[in-house]
C-alpha cells in the first residue's frame, strides 16, 4: 500500500473485497468475482482493472457498491446478468454492457466504444459512448452522448438531451429535452 493506494497483480476468485471511501485499488489484470464472493465499494473507492470487469458471475444481492469509480483499462465492463443487479459507481470501460436482466445504475457510464444498456434497466447518470443503445423501457435520467450512432428504442423515458452522429428514436419516448443529431 502506498497512501491509500494498493496496485496487486490480482484478486481471485474465493475471498470477499471491500474497498472503502477515499482508497484506490489497482488491479493489474482483469476482474470478475464469482458467485459466493462479496464485493463492497463505497463513497469515492476507487478501482482499476488493467483488462475486462465482469460481475455477471457475481451473485446480485453480494454486489454491493454504493459509490466510487470503476475503470475497466483498455478492456470491457459487463454486468446485470442477474435479477436485481444495482451499480452506484462510475464506470468507463472501452465498452459497456448492462443487462441481460434489468439493471439499475445510478453513476455515470463512459465508453469509448458499444454501450448497450438491457430492457427496463434504469440509469441515474449522464451515458457517453462512441455507439450507443438504449432497449425498450429504460429510462435515463440524465443527458445521452454518441460520438456515431444512439439509437433509443420504444417506451424509453429520457430526461435529457440526445446527441450523436445518427440519431434514432423509436415509438413512445417520452420527456427528451432535445435531439441533435451531426
Amino acid at each position: 500500500i502506498s497512501g491509500n493506494q494498493y496496485t496487486c497483480p490480482s484478486f481471485n476468485g474465493s475471498d470477499d473485497y471491500t474497498i472503502a471511501s477515499g482508497y484506490t485499488v489497482i488491479i493489474n489484470s482483469g476482474f470478475t468475482p464469482q458467485w459466493a464472493q462479496i464485493f463492497t465499494m463505497s463513497g469515492t473507492a476507487a478501482l482499476t482493472a488493467k483488462g475486462n470487469i465482469s460481475f455477471n458471475s457475481i451473485n446480485p444481492s453480494n454486489l454491493k457498491v454504493t459509490g466510487g469509480t470503476i475503470i475497466a483499462d483498455g478492456g470491457s465492463f459487463v454486468a446485470g446478468s442477474g435479477n436485481g443487479t444495482v451499480l452506484g459507481a462510475d464506470i468507463t470501460a472501452t465498452s459497456v454492457t448492462l443487462g441481460g436482466t434489468a439493471i439499475k445504475a445510478t453513476g455515470n457510464i463512459t465508453a469509448t466504444g458499444i454501450v448497450d444498456i438491457s430492457a427496463g434497466s434504469s440509469v441515474s447518470g449522464t451515458i457517453n459512448g462512441g455507439t450507443v443503445t438504449l432497449g425498450s423501457n429504460v429510462t435515463a435520467m440524465k443527458d445521452i452522448t454518441a460520438t456515431g450512432k444512439l439509437t433509443i428504442n420504444s417506451g424509453v423515458s429520457i430526461s435529457g438531451a440526445l446527441k450523436g452522429n445518427e440519431v434514432i428514436v423509436g415509438p413512445d419516448v417520452k420527456n427528451i429535452t432535445s435531439i441533435t443529431a451531426n
